[in-house]
């Protein structure tokens, strides 16, 4: 039976956008002594097959389209030890055909009916999103149970995904040096593989087509998974369609493991990494915080944003405008659970070592958690990370991505609205306490990354040099000028 949880609707256009911002900012003005109402409620309608799968559906009829996403408990958190890119083999070989799906003929599938297909990806969930006209919902439940139910690795494939995915790695080696640099810092914070968003992929040419099924036998099942339904539809419909091609698939999946705490952190751990070819070099600084669920995150990524949140941050004015030390400075929470990281990533010019700017961020984290936020600050740092999170609302496959994550990790999609409040209800007294408290360098992690030039071979240095000869016609040699002798010349 589906339960109708909210009758509000949500208008998704930027004007309503800002209003929504400005109505949860409003409270700001108001007496502290109650907590502000929520603003405003998505609509939502749950339900749950007899299979175990998650049913979660929100109606917006601003445009004739459906996202239909079947989202799973399911990433780089649950790889195995030393196999890094499995998850991601695993979801490029989701495209690669099942009992009754051929190679690629899912994307061929939706692409007939004028949709397009995509994944989402964090740590601990992943999406597949399928974009169709609303009479084509039935095909793509149909298409998502079939490769739920049952997944092909052909070797073809299998080794055509596992180059892809190699190339990228290599290209990330010389390229990503910021996003590497975060990866490292990651795994660092957390003291181990298993929980963090890794894209180093050091493993993926050696992972067998038996630990593909493995992995998708383990982690891609009704229990593990949700599907979100976004869009110009009609419930019922998609209810009966959903137990028609998803509620007959049932096998065990491997249950959700306890969050993981890492051990006490006492001194400050640290890394570094060489990017050879790389055009510059950067910093990751960050500290293992409370998971999203945890009373101070939401203080906590306020004061990530009043860090290192924008142009207006503390950390950008001091490196990039006024020392000229760093080209971009950003701050971000991984929004994982039982335990998350807050990193500051700085991109660095040539010639600033990444120990310069290190200083600067202890600086004013430690300025934080003494003084607290000025009320301006504080609002502007509430009203970006408010605006950010709904503008995902305005993205039909973005929202239905956020709505899974909700249901998958935190127990319910309803939550999302609640999460939004934390942001206002936080006070500049909460951000002082939670920076002071988490935000010090005995519980920080720092990787440096040093960009190297690639010396030239001596090969190419002598087909350079041949390069620069005298490049005459080639023909007859041109007849030799008489030399003086003595006091005079042949003339």
């Amino acid at each position: 039976m589906v339960t109708r949880l909210a009758s509000r609707g949500l208008t998704l256009c930027l004007v309503t956008l800002g209003l929504v911002t400005l109505c949860l900012l409003a409270g700001r003005s108001q007496v502290a002594a109650a907590a502000p109402a929520t603003p405003f409620q998505l609509p939502l309608q749950r339900t749950k097959l007899s299979g175990g799968l998650r049913i979660v559906m929100n109606v917006d009829r601003s445009a004739p389209l459906v996202v239909v996403a079947m989202s799973y408990l399911a990433g780089t958190a649950d790889e195995p030890s030393r196999r890094s890119g499995a998850a991601q083999l695993v979801e490029r070989m989701m495209f690669a055909g099942s009992a009754q799906v051929g190679d690629g003929q899912h994307q061929k599938s939706i692409a007939a009916i004028g949709g397009w297909t995509a994944v989402e990806r964090t740590t601990e969930v992943t999406s597949y999103l399928n974009v169709v006209p609303p009479e084509g919902v039935p095909l793509a439940l149909w298409l998502e149970g079939q490769r739920m139910a049952s997944l092909t690795v052909p070797a073809v494939a299998l080794e055509r995904e596992r180059r892809a995915l190699r190339v990228e790695r290599d290209e990330a080696t010389w390229r990503q040096v910021t996003e590497l640099g975060r990866a490292r810092l990651i795994a660092l914070a957390l003291q181990g593989p298993s929980r963090h968003g890794h894209t180093l992929l050091n493993e993926v040419g050696t992972i067998t087509a038996s630990e593909v099924r493995a992995f998708h036998q383990s982690f891609y099942g009704p229990a593990r998974a949700v599907l979100t339904v976004v869009g110009d539809f009609e419930p019922n419909a998609v209810v009966a369609a959903a137990k028609r091609y998803l509620d007959p698939i049932a096998r065990p999946t491997a249950a959700r493991g306890t969050s993981r705490q890492p051990p006490p952190q006492t001194t400050r751990r640290s890394s570094s990494l060489v990017h050879r070819g790389a055009h510059r070099g950067g910093l990751a600084y960050g500290w293992a915080i409370p998971g999203r669920e945890a009373p101070d995150h939401a203080a906590l990524e306020i004061a990530g944003a009043l860090l290192a949140g924008g142009r207006a941050s503390a950390v950008h004015r001091q490196l990039v405008v006024t020392k000229g030390k760093a080209l971009q400075v950003t701050a971000r929470s991984e929004q994982l659970s039982g335990i998350d990281v807050l990193g500051v990533s700085v991109e660095l010019p040539r010639g600033v070592a990444p120990h310069d700017v290190a200083a600067a961020i202890e600086h004013h984290a430690r300025r934080l958690g003494q003084r607290g936020p000025e009320p301006a600050a504080l609002r502007s740092a509430q009203r970006q990370l408010l605006t950010r999170r709904l503008a995902e609302l305005s993205d039909m496959p973005t929202r239905s991505h956020r709505l899974a994550e909700c249901e998958l990790i935190d127990g319910s999609a309803e939550q999302w609205v609640p999460r939004l409040a934390r942001y206002d209800q936080a006070t500049a007294e909460d951000v002082r306490r939670a920076a002071a408290r988490y935000l010090v360098p005995q519980r920080s992690t720092v990787v440096e990354s040093f960009a190297v030039s690639i010396p030239a071979t001596p090969g190419a240095k002598a087909k350079k040099s041949k390069a620069k000869k005298s490049t005459k016609p080639k023909g007859k040699r041109p007849a030799r000028r008489p030399t003086k002798t003595g006091g005079s010349s042949k003339r």
